[in-house]
């Protein structure tokens, strides 16, 4: 039995969801389904696995061995920024062959930056094709740090690097 390999690695924003497939298949390299298939999450280093926000579909789109994970991380108390999990398959068979504890991805849970804020704060305040004010940039950068802008997956954590490589 082969799964998709090496695991996925992300690095997500808090409050987000995530959605990927993986292939399930024989030894002989045929997809193959997923049999009786259940998710579970590590969260760090912790041997307390956990359910919450994990849905999976087998055979997603009646494609054999095709299969779809969603996780969702809004749950706040479960999904915390800061933190490492490991999302693996805690049962299921694939041509009969157990694929218990099959390590599926790997995840760190970001927190948002004061620029996703202001995004955020336009998009549920319906102020579709209304332009960002000054009041809203300077109520999200004056009060940050340097560090709130070099988070993973930030403008100026691309920058960052980008300027390490023309040094």
């Amino acid at each position: 039995m082969l799964l998709v390999s090496p695991p996925c690695v992300w690095t997500a924003a808090e409050g987000s969801s995530i959605t990927f497939k993986f292939t399930t298949r024989t030894t002989t390299g045929a997809p193959t389904a997923l049999a009786n298939g259940a998710l579970r999450c590590y969260k760090d280093n912790s041997t307390t696995e956990f359910a919450t926000g994990l849905i999976l579909t087998a055979d997603y789109d009646s494609r054999t061995g095709l299969n779809e994970v969603f996780w969702d991380l809004s749950t706040t108390a479960t999904y915390e920024p800061g933190y490492d999990y490991t999302l693996i398959l805690h049962a299921g068979t694939v041509g009969g062959t157990s694929v218990a504890g099959e390590v599926l991805a790997h995840l760190r849970i970001e927190k948002d930056t004061p620029w996703d804020m202001v995004r955020a704060n336009h998009a549920l305040a319906n102020t579709f094709g209304d332009v960002v004010t000054t009041a809203d940039i300077s109520g999200a950068s004056w009060d940050a740090t340097a560090a709130d802008y070099n988070s993973a997956g930030t403008m100026g954590r691309l920058l960052n690097i980008i300027g390490r490589i023309f040094q």
